[in-house]
């Protein structure tokens, strides 16, 4: 995701990592953000590239 966003020309920054590995059955992620002005295009972007289940809901 992170090299497809990149490749449109969004600055992604890496927010947390995770391991590689599931503990107590709860598994690990990789977030990246993009800036705000981006957002619609970022959603726009994985949802074109079936990868809109990796997307998290805004919080208000």
């Amino acid at each position: 995701m992170k090299s497809l966003l990149e490749s449109e020309g969004m600055l992604v920054i890496d927010l947390a990592f995770g391991g590689h590995i599931s503990i107590a059955g709860a598994d690990q992620g990789y977030y990246l953000q993009v800036r705000a002005a981006d957002q619609g295009r970022a959603r726009t972007l994985l949802w074109q590239n079936s990868l809109a289940k990796y997307l998290l809901q805004e919080q208000s």
